[in-house]
Protein backbone atom coordinates (compact mmCIF):
# COMPACT_ATOMS: atom_id res chain seq x y z
CA UNK A 1 0.00 0.00 0.00
CA UNK A 2 1.76 3.59 -1.54
CA UNK A 3 1.05 6.12 1.12
CA UNK A 4 2.44 10.13 1.75
CA UNK A 5 2.37 11.82 4.45
CA UNK A 6 -1.33 13.14 4.55
CA UNK A 7 -2.48 9.26 4.89
CA UNK A 8 -2.77 9.59 8.51
CA UNK A 9 -5.29 12.07 10.04
CA UNK A 10 -7.27 12.34 13.26
CA UNK A 11 -10.38 10.75 13.75
CA UNK A 12 -12.24 10.72 16.96
CA UNK A 13 -15.70 9.48 15.92
CA UNK A 14 -17.35 7.74 19.10
CA UNK A 15 -20.52 6.60 17.06
CA UNK A 16 -18.04 4.37 14.59
CA UNK A 17 -15.32 2.08 14.74
CA UNK A 18 -12.45 3.67 15.53
CA UNK A 19 -8.40 3.87 16.05
CA UNK A 20 -6.84 4.30 19.02
CA UNK A 21 -5.39 7.66 20.03
CA UNK A 22 -1.76 6.29 19.09
CA UNK A 23 -2.98 5.03 15.32
CA UNK A 24 -5.28 7.90 13.93
CA UNK A 25 -5.92 6.70 9.98
CA UNK A 26 -9.06 7.11 8.13
CA UNK A 27 -11.20 4.18 7.57
CA UNK A 28 -11.19 4.76 3.68
CA UNK A 29 -7.04 3.72 4.08
CA UNK A 30 -7.45 1.15 6.67
CA UNK A 31 -10.31 -0.93 4.61
CA UNK A 32 -8.03 -0.85 1.71
CA UNK A 33 -5.41 -2.71 3.82
CA UNK A 34 -7.37 -4.74 5.73
CA UNK A 35 -8.45 -5.22 1.99
CA UNK A 36 -5.49 -6.36 0.03
CA UNK A 37 -4.65 -8.70 2.64
CA UNK A 38 -7.62 -10.70 2.33
CA UNK A 39 -7.03 -10.94 -1.76
CA UNK A 40 -3.60 -11.72 -1.33
CA UNK A 41 -4.13 -14.35 1.62
CA UNK A 42 -7.32 -15.79 -0.48
CA UNK A 43 -5.69 -16.19 -3.75
CA UNK A 44 -2.09 -17.36 -2.09
CA UNK A 45 -3.46 -19.44 0.73
CA UNK A 46 -0.40 -18.32 2.33
CA UNK A 47 0.53 -15.79 5.47
CA UNK A 48 0.55 -12.30 4.05
CA UNK A 49 2.51 -9.12 5.21
CA UNK A 50 0.81 -5.74 5.00
CA UNK A 51 3.40 -2.52 3.90
CA UNK A 52 2.32 1.17 4.74
CA UNK A 53 4.88 2.59 2.97
CA UNK A 54 5.60 6.34 2.98
CA UNK A 55 7.22 8.35 -0.01
CA UNK A 56 7.53 11.67 2.49
CA UNK A 57 9.32 11.69 5.45
CA UNK A 58 7.24 11.77 8.51
CA UNK A 59 6.71 10.11 11.76
CA UNK A 60 3.86 7.25 11.27
CA UNK A 61 1.92 5.74 14.21
CA UNK A 62 3.73 2.16 15.61
CA UNK A 63 1.77 -0.85 14.69
CA UNK A 64 -0.48 -2.84 14.71
CA UNK A 65 -3.69 -1.09 13.86
CA UNK A 66 -6.40 -0.91 16.67
CA UNK A 67 -9.54 -0.76 16.43
CA UNK A 68 -12.13 -0.40 18.64
CA UNK A 69 -15.63 0.19 19.69
CA UNK A 70 -17.16 3.19 20.56
CA UNK A 71 -17.59 1.95 24.20
CA UNK A 72 -13.62 0.83 23.94
CA UNK A 73 -13.68 -3.01 23.11
CA UNK A 74 -11.49 -3.73 20.86
CA UNK A 75 -12.30 -5.95 18.22
CA UNK A 76 -9.55 -5.84 15.62
CA UNK A 77 -5.81 -5.79 15.67
CA UNK A 78 -3.69 -5.53 12.08
CA UNK A 79 0.08 -6.17 12.18
CA UNK A 80 1.69 -4.36 9.46
CA UNK A 81 5.25 -3.28 8.34
CA UNK A 82 6.21 0.48 7.87
CA UNK A 83 8.42 1.50 5.52
CA UNK A 84 9.42 5.54 5.21
CA UNK A 85 11.20 5.96 2.11
CA UNK A 86 13.31 8.78 2.69
CA UNK A 87 14.68 7.40 5.82
CA UNK A 88 15.54 4.20 4.23
CA UNK A 89 18.91 3.69 2.88
CA UNK A 90 18.25 3.14 -1.06
CA UNK A 91 20.74 -0.28 -0.48
CA UNK A 92 18.29 -1.79 2.33
CA UNK A 93 15.35 -1.41 -0.56
CA UNK A 94 17.66 -3.08 -3.62
CA UNK A 95 18.42 -6.04 -0.91
CA UNK A 96 14.74 -6.67 -0.30
CA UNK A 97 14.37 -8.51 -3.09
CA UNK A 98 11.15 -6.72 -3.84
CA UNK A 99 10.76 -5.16 -7.80
CA UNK A 100 7.46 -3.90 -6.90
CA UNK A 101 9.62 -1.51 -4.20
CA UNK A 102 12.39 -0.79 -6.77
CA UNK A 103 10.36 2.17 -8.28
CA UNK A 104 10.56 4.19 -5.09
CA UNK A 105 14.13 3.90 -4.39
CA UNK A 106 14.98 6.99 -6.00
CA UNK A 107 12.90 8.91 -2.84
CA UNK A 108 15.16 6.47 -0.57
CA UNK A 109 18.26 8.18 1.35
CA UNK A 110 21.02 8.08 -1.27
CA UNK A 111 18.57 6.75 -4.16
CA UNK A 112 18.48 10.37 -5.73
CA UNK A 113 21.55 9.81 -7.78
CA UNK A 114 21.74 8.75 -11.54
CA UNK A 115 23.48 5.33 -10.66
CA UNK A 116 21.12 4.17 -8.11
CA UNK A 117 18.54 4.83 -11.01
CA UNK A 118 20.85 2.89 -13.22
CA UNK A 119 21.25 0.77 -11.00
CA UNK A 120 17.11 0.24 -11.21
CA UNK A 121 16.89 0.16 -14.47
CA UNK A 122 18.95 -2.98 -14.90
CA UNK A 123 17.17 -4.63 -12.18
CA UNK A 124 13.72 -4.34 -14.57
CA UNK A 125 15.55 -4.97 -17.90
CA UNK A 126 14.86 -6.95 -19.98
CA UNK A 127 11.21 -6.34 -19.36
CA UNK A 128 9.46 -9.81 -20.38
CA UNK A 129 6.41 -9.10 -18.72
CA UNK A 130 3.88 -6.35 -18.45
CA UNK A 131 4.36 -5.45 -14.44
CA UNK A 132 8.09 -5.05 -15.11
CA UNK A 133 7.08 -2.99 -18.18
CA UNK A 134 4.99 -1.00 -15.88
CA UNK A 135 7.39 -0.49 -13.09
CA UNK A 136 9.99 0.71 -15.32
CA UNK A 137 7.13 3.65 -16.48
CA UNK A 138 6.29 4.12 -12.85
CA UNK A 139 10.12 4.47 -12.10
CA UNK A 140 10.55 7.24 -14.72
CA UNK A 141 7.86 9.45 -12.89
CA UNK A 142 9.08 8.56 -9.68
CA UNK A 143 12.60 9.59 -10.67
CA UNK A 144 11.35 13.03 -12.39
CA UNK A 145 9.55 13.66 -8.98
CA UNK A 146 12.46 12.84 -6.70
CA UNK A 147 14.34 15.43 -8.54
CA UNK A 148 14.10 19.16 -8.18
CA UNK A 149 12.10 19.94 -11.17
CA UNK A 150 14.24 23.03 -11.59
CA UNK A 151 16.86 20.23 -11.72
CA UNK A 152 16.78 20.80 -15.71
CA UNK A 153 20.29 18.73 -16.08
CA UNK A 154 19.01 15.92 -14.26
CA UNK A 155 15.22 16.16 -15.76
CA UNK A 156 16.95 16.20 -18.89
CA UNK A 157 18.99 13.32 -18.25
CA UNK A 158 15.79 11.43 -17.06
CA UNK A 159 13.98 12.28 -20.35
CA UNK A 160 16.94 10.56 -22.35
CA UNK A 161 17.48 7.85 -20.64
CA UNK A 162 14.11 6.27 -20.82
CA UNK A 163 13.33 7.73 -24.24
CA UNK A 164 15.32 4.75 -25.32
CA UNK A 165 13.20 2.72 -23.14
CA UNK A 166 9.86 3.64 -24.99
CA UNK A 167 9.47 0.59 -27.36
CA UNK A 168 9.39 -1.65 -23.89
CA UNK A 169 6.36 -0.03 -22.07
CA UNK A 170 4.73 2.24 -24.73
CA UNK A 171 1.87 -0.61 -24.61
CA UNK A 172 1.50 -0.65 -20.97
CA UNK A 173 -1.52 0.35 -19.16
CA UNK A 174 0.45 2.32 -16.76
CA UNK A 175 2.20 4.30 -19.51
CA UNK A 176 -1.20 4.32 -21.76
CA UNK A 177 -2.86 6.23 -19.03
CA UNK A 178 -0.33 8.82 -18.83
CA UNK A 179 -0.18 9.34 -22.32
CA UNK A 180 -3.96 9.73 -22.38
CA UNK A 181 -3.75 11.85 -19.04
CA UNK A 182 -1.34 14.23 -21.32
CA UNK A 183 -3.81 14.35 -24.14
CA UNK A 184 -6.43 15.06 -22.29
CA UNK A 185 -4.79 17.96 -20.45
CA UNK A 186 -3.81 19.48 -24.19
CA UNK A 187 -7.34 19.30 -25.18
CA UNK A 188 -8.98 21.24 -22.47
CA UNK A 189 -5.69 23.59 -22.56
CA UNK A 190 -7.15 23.73 -26.37
CA UNK A 191 -10.39 24.13 -25.42
CA UNK A 192 -10.52 26.56 -23.42
CA UNK A 193 -7.96 28.66 -25.89
CA UNK A 194 -10.60 28.16 -28.31
CA UNK A 195 -13.78 29.27 -26.27
CA UNK A 196 -12.20 32.28 -25.46
CA UNK A 197 -11.60 32.97 -28.94
CA UNK A 198 -15.24 32.75 -29.46
CA UNK A 199 -16.09 35.23 -27.03
CA UNK A 200 -13.51 37.75 -28.48
CA UNK A 201 -15.26 37.69 -31.87
CA UNK A 202 -18.18 37.80 -30.28
CA UNK A 203 -17.83 40.50 -28.33
CA UNK A 204 -16.03 42.76 -30.93
CA UNK A 205 -18.39 42.01 -33.50
CA UNK A 206 -21.67 40.58 -32.38
CA UNK A 207 -21.67 42.60 -28.89
CA UNK A 208 -25.60 41.46 -28.23
CA UNK A 209 -25.02 37.87 -28.64
CA UNK A 210 -22.40 37.86 -26.11
CA UNK A 211 -24.44 35.97 -23.35
CA UNK A 212 -25.86 33.43 -25.69
CA UNK A 213 -21.80 33.07 -26.60
CA UNK A 214 -20.96 32.47 -23.24
CA UNK A 215 -23.66 29.55 -22.62
CA UNK A 216 -22.91 27.62 -26.17
CA UNK A 217 -19.14 27.87 -25.25
CA UNK A 218 -19.52 26.43 -21.57
CA UNK A 219 -21.38 23.48 -23.55
CA UNK A 220 -19.13 22.71 -26.21
CA UNK A 221 -16.82 20.24 -25.16
CA UNK A 222 -15.23 18.92 -28.88
CA UNK A 223 -12.32 21.06 -29.73
CA UNK A 224 -13.64 20.43 -33.94
CA UNK A 225 -16.85 21.48 -33.10
CA UNK A 226 -15.73 24.74 -31.50
CA UNK A 227 -13.56 25.51 -34.04
CA UNK A 228 -16.12 25.24 -36.94
CA UNK A 229 -18.48 27.72 -34.81
CA UNK A 230 -15.77 30.06 -34.52
CA UNK A 231 -15.65 30.06 -38.33
CA UNK A 232 -19.16 30.50 -38.85
CA UNK A 233 -19.23 33.49 -36.62
CA UNK A 234 -16.12 35.38 -37.63
CA UNK A 235 -17.52 34.91 -41.49
CA UNK A 236 -21.06 36.15 -40.53
CA UNK A 237 -22.38 38.86 -42.35
CA UNK A 238 -25.44 39.59 -39.93
CA UNK A 239 -26.49 39.05 -36.16
CA UNK A 240 -28.56 37.02 -37.47
CA UNK A 241 -26.29 34.62 -39.16
CA UNK A 242 -24.22 34.51 -36.38
CA UNK A 243 -26.79 33.68 -34.06
CA UNK A 244 -27.61 30.91 -36.33
CA UNK A 245 -23.63 30.06 -35.91
CA UNK A 246 -23.98 29.79 -32.12
CA UNK A 247 -27.08 27.48 -31.89
CA UNK A 248 -26.77 25.16 -34.37
CA UNK A 249 -23.92 23.53 -33.55
CA UNK A 250 -25.72 20.77 -31.55
CA UNK A 251 -28.10 19.66 -34.44
CA UNK A 252 -25.35 19.28 -36.47
CA UNK A 253 -22.91 17.51 -34.32
CA UNK A 254 -26.41 15.33 -34.27
CA UNK A 255 -26.27 14.81 -37.79
CA UNK A 256 -22.64 13.89 -37.54
CA UNK A 257 -22.65 11.15 -35.43
CA UNK A 258 -25.56 9.72 -37.16
CA UNK A 259 -23.34 9.37 -40.16
CA UNK A 260 -20.46 8.29 -38.29
CA UNK A 261 -23.14 5.29 -36.90
CA UNK A 262 -24.43 4.45 -40.12
CA UNK A 263 -20.82 4.11 -42.14
CA UNK A 264 -19.62 2.12 -38.90
CA UNK A 265 -22.71 0.05 -40.08
CA UNK A 266 -22.00 -0.42 -43.12
CA UNK A 267 -18.48 -1.24 -42.55
CA UNK A 268 -20.04 -4.09 -40.20
CA UNK A 269 -21.89 -5.64 -42.48
CA UNK A 270 -19.34 -5.69 -45.24
CA UNK A 271 -16.97 -7.28 -43.30
CA UNK A 272 -19.93 -9.49 -41.93
CA UNK A 273 -21.12 -10.40 -45.86
CA UNK A 274 -16.83 -10.85 -46.59
CA UNK A 275 -16.42 -13.39 -43.28
CA UNK A 276 -19.63 -15.27 -43.92
CA UNK A 277 -19.88 -15.69 -48.22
Amino acid sequence: MLASDRLLISLCNLTTPYIDKYHFITLQYFHCLLEYLILAFRRYKCPVTSYVIYLKDCDPPTPPLIVTRSDGKEIFRLYYEVIVVPRTPYETLMAMGLRGLLPVVPFAKGGRQREVIEEVIRELVPAHDTIAKELLAITQLFASLAFDKNDVENQEWIIRRFAVLQDIFRDTPAYQYIAEETREEERQARLQAQRKILLAIVDAHFPTLINVARTQARQIKDVTVIENVIAGVGTAKTLEEAQHHLLSWQQLQSIDKAKRKKTRRGSQNKADRTNNP
